[in-house]
């Protein structure tokens, strides 16, 4: 059953009926303002010139009537409008952050900064469709009034509005081209750069510990720069525009001003008929200006619909496969090595503690982010709890196996939701993490919050609470790479001697710690090209190659 790609459009269709409502209440507005200049030459020429007290009041009225309907117009149309805006962009920013929560992934690379700018300024862009929707109506119903006042004054006046009106906002959609092509440039330019700055302030202690600070600059600078010009000619691209459309505007009210002018020195009209002209004409400006903006508003909005569309409709990375039946399911985890030996042969049964030594550190990654689903994976390699992984979801897999990368990062809240959300603290898995000493040195203990991924603490101590975060997970298989990279020597022990000592979880072990692999049951590793069981002190005995691979 095939399902509707998901539209950034989608969330405006249940609000239709209050965007209409809006759309009135402006229209209201804008068709009582421009009644203001009519209201004013009725009290001239039935007030003020024949001297009559009653006229004249009865047109002051008249106005204040008007006044009063088109401020709570304008306070009915802005309040539901504004609101509709701000749901639809709250909608639209859930459906992008659902997407990238989404367990399969994004195809293709989406980075973190692309996801923030898709879900904050596009999303904003595309959810202000229902102000401009109520703002381009209510500018053709006052165009509409004007031109309908002016013919009931002057006939002839009110053909030079109907006839100007399309060819001037012809003129102003031609000349806008250029400057929506401009303007997208700009957003995808302003994207692009965010997107990068995003990367490098969360990656920033890595670029720090690479020395590729001048680098970083560098590439950023020249991103940011390349924006800016964008921002640039987009910028004099509108100037020019607004210069152009005010211009436009100024010689169609200047025209019908002249005329009307002539047409009182003529007699033709009365004083207030030319007065309500004069004020319609200078009136007229500014709806005629915003539908000759809507071309770029609306080039805006549909390159920012474009790329929301884009983003939710990406495929997942990872999708379940099908394959035949695993003959093994009573293992946690069995693995079947490949024609090529990427991977190992590999059985963990309950309890047991497995290491496993790669002689390329990208397969070791590829071979973790593999366990959690993180990567595509072909069916009959991994089996999970008798389950072939392949034909798992992510979410179906990491029920069964907790995998911790080695790039996991301290969560921004207090140790103790670092280690356990609403659950109760193990004590064990705590001494085995060797967490005591980094909550001896925190002023809170585990109520201490950890700021900014927990940039207060040492590598070490970062790496000692995930450790402990990963040993408090249910799954009965638990997988870390590199748990102890950042230990020194007495530390690492420790953590193995803890670790040696947890009952009833497989576990394994993807590492080249002599103090880890010394803890495991067995050890399997990539020895001059082929793969070898055994444990760590009959490898490291008998194998040079082992040897050198841990670092003995």
């Amino acid at each position: 059953m095939s399902h509707p790609r998901p539209s950034a459009l989608r969330p405006l269709k249940p609000r239709l009926g209050k965007i209409a409502l809006g759309s009135f209440a402006l229209t209201s507005h804008q068709i009582c303002e421009a009644m203001v200049p009519v209201a004013i030459g009725l009290t001239i020429d039935n007030g003020i010139v024949p001297r009559d007290p009653g006229g004249f009041a009865t047109h002051i009225a008249l106005l204040a009537g008007l006044f009063v309907v088109l401020s709570l117009s304008w306070r009915t149309g802005f309040t539901v409008l504004m609101r509709v805006s701000l749901e639809i962009g709250h909608d639209l920013r859930q459906t992008v952050t659902d997407r990238a929560l989404r367990p399969g992934g994004l195809a293709g690379h989406r980075s973190a900064g692309e996801s923030t700018v898709i879900a904050t300024s596009d999303a904003t862009r595309v959810s202000s469709l229902a102000w401009q929707v109520g703002v381009q109506v209510a500018a053709l119903a006052a165009v509409a009034t004007c031109t309908i006042a002016l013919m009931r004054v002057s006939v002839v006046l009110g053909l030079i509005v109907l006839i100007a009106s399309p060819l001037t906002l012809l003129f102003m959609h031609l000349l806008s081209r250029p400057l929506e092509r401009r303007s997208e440039a700009e957003q995808e330019a302003a994207a692009a750069a965010g997107g990068l700055a995003t990367e490098f302030v969360s990656g920033i202690r890595v670029v720090k510990g690479i020395g590729a600070e001048t680098e970083t600059a560098r590439r950023y600078r020249l991103t940011s720069r390349d924006s800016l010009r964008a921002a640039v000619r987009a910028v004099r691209a509108k100037a020019a525009y607004d210069g152009v459309a005010t211009t436009a505007t100024a010689a169609l009210t200047a025209g019908v001003a002249l005329v009307a002018g002539l047409f009182a020195l003529d007699d033709r009209i009365a004083i207030g008929q030319l007065v309500t002209v004069v004020g319609l004409a200078q009136f007229v400006q500014g709806p005629m200006t915003r539908l000759g903006a809507f071309g770029v508003e609306l080039a805006q909005k549909r390159a920012s619909v474009r790329r929301v569309d884009d983003y939710v409709n990406t495929p997942p990375a990872i999708t379940p496969v099908e394959a035949p039946e695993p003959a093994d399911k009573t293992s946690l985890l069995t693995v079947t090595r490949d024609d090529h030996g990427t991977w190992p042969d590999l059985r963990v049964g309950e309890g047991e503690r497995v290491g496993v030594v790669f002689a390329d550190q990208a397969d070791a990654v590829s071979f973790v982010a593999a366990l959690t689903r993180r990567e595509a994976l072909e069916g009959g390699r991994i089996t999970v709890g008798g389950r072939d992984l392949a034909t798992l979801t992510p979410d179906e897999a990491r029920a069964g196996v907790h995998a911790q990368p080695r790039d996991a990062r301290v969560l921004t809240d207090t140790v103790r939701d670092n280690l356990t959300l609403d659950g109760p603290l193990d004590e064990k898995a705590l001494h085995a993490a060797a967490v005591e000493d980094v909550l001896a040195a925190l002023p809170g203990g585990l109520d201490e919050r950890l700021e900014g991924s927990g940039r207060t603490l040492s590598g070490g101590q970062r790496q000692r609470v995930l450790l402990a975060r990963a040993l408090h997970t249910p799954q009965p298989l638990l997988v870390l790479h590199d748990p102890t990279s950042a230990l020194d020597a007495v530390t690492e022990s420790h953590v193995a001697a803890g670790i040696a000592g947890l009952d009833g979880r497989g576990i394994v072990l993807v590492t080249t710690s002599p103090a880890l692999l010394s803890s495991c049951d067995s050890v399997t590793a990539r020895l001059d090209g082929e793969w070898t069981a055994a444990t760590h002190a009959e490898l490291f005995d008998s194998s040079a190659s082992y040897r050198e691979l841990v670092g003995a």
